[in-house]
C-alpha cells in the first residue's frame, strides 16, 4: 500500500501532547508499513536522505507506532546508500611522522590496502611494505 494512501483513508488517530499539534496517524504492527512510510521518508528523492534526527521529526509529525524512533535509528543506521556515501561521523587520529632508523633494515612497516580493481588473476589487495 502506498504511504500516501494512508492519508487518504480513515485511519485511527493518536492524539499528540500538545493540543495546538495535529493529531497523527496510528500505524499498525505491520512491519511492510513501517518500511514503506520509512522509504518514503528517508529514501525517496524529494526525503535526500537525511539523519536519524531529521527522519525522525518527519516521520513522528504524520504518523506514530510503538518504538517508532528505534525503527528510524535502525533504518537510517542500515542505509546502503547511506553507508556508501555519507562520511564517517567520528575524526581520524592525526598522522605522525616515524624517527628515522640510523641503519638499513632495522625498522618495517606494512599495510594491508583491500577493495582494489581486480587484476588479471581476481586479486583485489596488496600488502606494501617498507623497510628502512
Amino acid at each position: 500500500m502506498p504511504v500516501s494512501d494512508l492519508l487518504c483513508g480513515s485511519w485511527p488517530l493518536v492524539p499528540t501532547p500538545r493540543p495546538e499539534d495535529p493529531p497523527r496517524i496510528f500505524v499498525p504492527n505491520d512491519e511492510d508499513l513501517k518500511y514503506d512510510i520509512l522509504m518514503e521518508a528517508h529514501d525517496a528523492p524529494s526525503s535526500g536522505h537525511l539523519g536519524r534526527e531529521k527522519t525522525y521529526a518527519s516521520v513522528s509529525q504524520t504518523f506514530w507506532w510503538r518504538h517508532m524512533y528505534k525503527w528510524v535509528a535502525t533504518y537510517v543506521r542500515t542505509c546502503e546508500t547511506c553507508q556508501r556515501v555519507k562520511p564517517a561521523g567520528h575524526a581520524s587520529a592525526p598522522l605522525q611522522s616515524l624517527p628515522v632508523p640510523a641503519d638499513c633494515w632495522k625498522s618495517m612497516s606494512l599495510d594491508f590496502v583491500f577493495g582494489l580493481p581486480a587484476d588479471d588473476r581476481g586479486n583485489t589487495g596488496v600488502l606494501p611494505l617498507c623497510a628502512v
